[in-house]
C-alpha cells in the first residue's frame, strides 16, 4: 500500500544514480511526449515510456524512479504505469 501525501517532502533527494544532473533533463523530455498522449492508461504509458528509455538509450530505473519520485516523493511504489494511469494525466 503507498499512502499520496498532498505535500511530498521533496527536500531529500535520494542519492543514487538515477537522480544525477541529467534527471530533470529526463523528466522536461518525457512530460512533453506525455502532454501530447491521449491514451493514459497502464499499458500505453508503459510502451510509450519504453520507447523513451529505447530512444534515449536509458534502462527503465533511469526513468521510472525519478517519475515515481516526482508523483509520490518516495522511490518505491506499485506500477509507475498504474499509477499514472491512477493519477490522471492532468496530475
Amino acid at each position: 500500500l503507498v499512502v499520496l501525501h498532498d505535500d511530498p517532502d521533496y527536500s531529500v533527494v535520494p542519492q543514487n544514480e538515477n537522480f544525477g544532473d541529467a534527471c530533470i533533463r529526463v523528466l522536461d523530455l518525457l512530460l512533453v511526449l506525455l502532454e501530447t498522449q491521449e491514451n493514459f492508461d497502464a499499458d500505453s504509458l508503459k510502451l510509450v515510456i519504453k520507447n523513451f528509455c529505447k530512444e534515449h538509450n536509458l534502462v527503465m530505473p533511469a526513468v521510472a524512479q525519478p517519475i515515481r519520485f516526482a508523483l509520490t516523493g518516495v522511490i518505491e511504489s506499485p506500477s509507475i504505469f498504474n499509477l499514472m494511469a491512477c493519477l490522471g494525466k492532468d496530475s
